[in-house]
């Protein structure tokens, strides 16, 4: 649930973030929470250019790119040590 929907923006820069955007740290006196980024985006703040909250699409782009290098991973043969260097 941390990367997924609630968002917390922080006040004085006005921009909404994921809680596991590493971009800023919202203050606990100045942050907020909303439900998703809709919410946050009509309260007057600008989506993380760095997470982007607002995009759904990109983070599911993310998520295949991962489970698609973890297949590769699993299906490989095992590298040996003497096969890397020479």
């Amino acid at each position: 649930r941390a990367a997924g929907r609630p968002v917390f923006p922080e006040r004085p820069p006005g921009v909404d973030c994921r809680p596991s955007c590493r971009a800023t740290r919202a203050l606990r006196k100045t942050g907020r929470g909303y439900a998703n980024a809709q919410q946050a985006l009509d309260a007057g703040f600008r989506p993380c250019k760095r997470c982007q909250p607002d995009n759904a699409r990109a983070q599911l782009r993310r998520g295949e790119k991962i489970a698609c290098a973890c297949r590769v991973v699993e299906t490989a043969p095992p590298l040996a040590l003497a096969s890397l260097a020479p």
